[in-house]
């Protein structure tokens, strides 16, 4: 069971201490508890509390008409004892039945609010959260991006921007989104961290096809209607928006989908926090120009990747040459980087996973691939199967001191010929991957009623646990 502290540690950040205004976070919880519970929804919990503003989940049960009983055909009696001149008889009248009762349904949703006051003129919290208002209304319908649910936009007017219609206002602006129950990618890292587990490469590649099928929402969002739909790339120039904070807390696990190719063996992955979304300037910034928006958003699915691969290393600012492998999609050509040296030099991971990193941290305009081609190259990543990697595995380890090769060797004559690289490679397999979600992600050993990752802002995260128990209670 992870302990309510350690979920405290993943959260917080770099703001070096609570400056969270406990008073000013406890009255805006509770208005939006009871705002929508009056609402007619019930509050279920805290998920996240900061300095920038919180997330609470509600259920909501809404009624499901049941499907109707087929009606019977009226039923016809021939009499054959009576003479032929007879005439059929007439349709009994049938018995009526009674309307079946609606079914009630739950449904779980976020509220997410800031916390700024009216009073403060320099705080913009309220403002970052309109700001990922207006991104998310406009990625409506994009399957790999958190969705708003529509039939609450009405809850956006407040008393700073009020509506003629007379409808509900809120003293601060709210979003209501779908909830994803499952956690984010940074918790996923942490778990199979304590089980001292690499993350199966098959699964890399799933999340990163994910990732940028995101990348083409945001991309390409004129694609979008409303409707669900899966994010493809076009040839119309990109679009200049960034998301501006990609990591894996900003990345959320969704649910299986077994009848979807993609999402059958690993879940859909889907972005959030757009509260610093912009659209880039290419006047800004003459060496990228129209690429800008692009290539910020690719350099964050390389990043998130790189911590899937190994959460130890850090972000560097330095360059090299790669050279890309033969693949599907290129011919082996040369280009800058900003890959890590380790997720380049690893020769036990995929080498077309490698390129597909070292080119979304592409480091110069000519050298980024169009997103078209990157998604067909995570598209090939993802078919490939537990036997199509196993060779990677097969290489032995490089030998770092002469005591580790006598050690092994000592081993192998006492009849230990199984090399660990074989055991690694079973991980790959669907069975493995299936029991590895089942046991870190649906049957994960935490508490579900703690706080989570859910939709915290970057900067000042601070909270105890003593305060957030006390935010839960009904009052």
């Amino acid at each position: 069971m992870t302990s309510f502290s350690e979920t405290i540690d993943d959260i917080n950040t770099s703001s070096g201490g609570s400056s969270l205004d406990q008073n000013r976070a406890t009255n805006r919880l509770l208005e939006v508890k009871r705002y929508f519970t009056n609402e007619g929804l019930q509050f279920r919990k805290v998920i996240a509390q900061g300095n920038h503003g919180g997330a609470v989940l509600f259920d909501q049960w809404l009624p499901v008409e049941p499907e109707p009983e087929p009606v019977p055909a009226p039923k016809y009696q021939d009499d054959m004892s009576v003479s032929s001149s007879s005439k059929r008889k007439a349709p009994s009248e049938p018995t009526p039945t009674p309307t079946p009762e609606p079914t009630m349904q739950r449904r779980q949703l976020v509220v997410k609010y800031a916390l700024d006051t009216e009073e403060d003129a320099t705080s913009d919290n309220d403002e970052d959260l309109r700001n990922e208002f207006r991104w998310l209304r406009k990625f409506a319908g994009a399957e790999h991006i958190i969705q708003v649910l529509p039939e609450y936009n009405h809850l956006w007017r407040t008393k700073k921007n009020q509506s003629s219609d007379g409808g509900p206002l809120l003293a601060h602006p709210v979003i209501v989104m779908e909830y994803l129950e499952n956690g984010t990618l940074d918790q996923l890292i942490n778990r199979f961290g304590k089980i001292e587990r690499r993350i199966p490469q098959r699964l890399i590649w799933s999340f990163a096809l994910c990732m940028l099928r995101a990348v083409a929402a945001i991309t390409y969002p004129d694609q979008l209607d409303g409707r669900r739909r899966r994010e493809v790339a076009k040839d119309d120039p990109p679009s200049l928006i960034t998301q501006n904070s990609w990591k894996g807390l900003n990345v959320l696990i969704g649910d299986m989908m077994e009848d979807d190719a993609e999402h059958s063996l690993a879940p859909v992955l889907k972005l959030i926090d757009f509260g610093r979304g912009r659209e880039e300037d290419p006047e800004a910034d003459p060496y990228w120009e129209e690429l800008k928006g692009l290539s910020n958003n690719l350099a964050g699915v390389g990043w998130v990747l790189q911590d899937l691969v190994d959460r130890d290393l850090y972000r560097e600012n330095d360059y090299r040459v790669w050279r890309a492998g033969r693949s599907a999609v290129f011919d082996p050509y040369d280009f800058t980087t900003g890959a890590h040296a380790l997720v380049l030099a690893n020769e036990r991971l995929d080498r077309a996973l490698r390129d597909l990193i070292a080119m979304c941290l592409a480091g110069h305009r000519h050298h980024l691939p169009t997103l078209r081609e990157l998604l067909t190259l995570a598209r090939a990543g993802r078919r490939k199967t537990a036997e199509d990697l196993r060779p990677l595995y097969a290489k032995k380890k490089k030998k770092r001191d002469d005591a580790q090769a006598q050690a092994k060797a000592q081993a192998q004559s006492q009849g230990g010929n199984e090399e660990e690289e074989e055991e690694e490679w079973l991980y790959e397999t669907d069975e493995a991957i299936e029991e590895l979600m089942q046991r870190i992600v649906f049957d994960a050993d935490f508490d579900p009623d703690s706080v989570s990752d859910m939709a915290l802002d970057e900067v000042g995260v601070a909270v105890t646990a003593s305060f957030l128990n006390a935010l839960t209670i009904n009052k």
